[in-house]
């Protein structure tokens, strides 16, 4: 075992695979993605408690970490003075078809409104916000950059009117993750990768469940902060006054979480590798695969079986990522990014 985590953590040599990629990068990817996959899917089990205290340790630290790794890829985008603008408008492409099938998958309820963005498109468009700003990030101070984004993310949310309008309060709440992940060099992941932690990263997470299954009553008035779509008000109702202190607090636990994970993710190629480069094919197709599962009752008849029947959702959440990154799936998305017909961008 200790030779087994020695290769996989501290391997003598880590070498790109035959595409050009880092291992350790789409390792990361796919271990974030079943995350992801994983928290939209506990939202409709929260009824069971341990569901819930796993909903909650999921989202402190999966967005932020997988919106890291999206700033971290994103230094090809202005290379040589010039703009990736294909980037940019395959990004906002996609946020439009994903908008939209997502608004059929649930039944087409309401008026569809195409900038009014509370669920999961919201990555795609913010994504489109931050890639804009990576000229202005590689002009700027880094230190003045971030400080200042932490603090316009901490006062936002004592402004009611910035919301899920363009995902406006997202888009600012998580801008200092993407910023930490684009300032980033492979040198500095990699000194940090080499730091022996893994048994406190692996304590971290355990004990943080079972100490959330103790205060959770005390903590459940400010546990919706992780969402970051709403002013405090709204969250907090009584205790807005204390929003900004209570997010600093979750970015802190962010922060510890996320390098915990990071340091969790083997760094060799393993037989899953591959699923790492075919994320953007998960990320639509299971929230729309989840929303008609709602729509047909299946979580409201889940609750209704045995709690270890419910508990398999879990290994059913890797399995779902699995059947998503095939690479059938990934070449649909693929073409699609690149063909955007209705926008005129081909």
């Amino acid at each position: 075992m200790y030779l087994l985590l020695k290769k996989w953590y501290h391997p003598q040599s880590i070498t790109k695979n035959d595409t050009g990629r880092d291992p350790y990068i789409d390792n990361l990817r796919f271990g974030l993605i079943i995350l992801v996959v994983m928290g939209h899917f506990l939202s409709q089990l929260t009824r069971i408690k341990e569901l819930k205290y796993l909903y909650y340790i999921i989202h402190i630290f999966h967005m932020p970490c997988f919106i890291f790794v999206s700033g971290y890829l994103s230094k090809h985008v202005h290379k040589n003075g010039r703009f990736n603008t294909y980037k940019i408008m395959s990004l906002f492409w996609m946020f439009l078809l994903f908008k939209i099938s997502n608004y059929i998958c649930t039944g087409m309820k309401g008026k569809l409104n195409l900038f009014n963005v509370k669920d999961a498109p919201w990555y795609l468009l913010a994504l489109v916000f931050w890639t804009m700003a990576i000229p202005f990030l590689e002009k700027s101070n880094k230190k003045f950059v971030l400080i200042t984004t932490i603090l316009l993310a901490l006062i936002c949310g004592y402004d009611s009117s910035i919301g899920s309008f363009m995902v406006l309060s997202r888009t600012i709440v998580f801008l200092p993750f993407f910023i930490l992940g684009f300032y980033t060099t492979k040198e500095q992941l990699d000194k940090l990768l080499n730091l022996r932690l893994r048994i406190p990263a692996i304590l971290l997470f355990i004990s943080s469940f079972l100490v959330l299954t103790v205060i959770y009553p005390y903590v459940k008035p400010f546990v919706k902060i992780v969402f970051a779509g709403s002013s405090y008000i709204s969250i907090f109702k009584k205790y807005w006054h204390y929003g900004a202190f209570i997010r600093f607090i979750w970015y802190a636990l962010a922060f510890v979480f996320s390098i915990s994970f990071l340091l969790l993710v083997p760094r060799i190629k393993l037989s899953f590798t591959v699923l790492g480069e075919r994320t953007l094919p998960v990320y639509i197709l299971h929230i729309l695969l989840r929303n008609r599962f709602m729509a047909h009752g299946f979580f409201a008849w889940l609750l209704g079986m045995p709690k270890l029947i419910i508990l398999l959702i879990i290994p059913f959440c890797v399995l779902l990522t699995i059947l998503l990154a095939n690479p059938y799936f990934n070449r649909i998305t693929q073409f699609i990014m690149k063909h955007p017909f209705f926008l005129g961008f081909s």
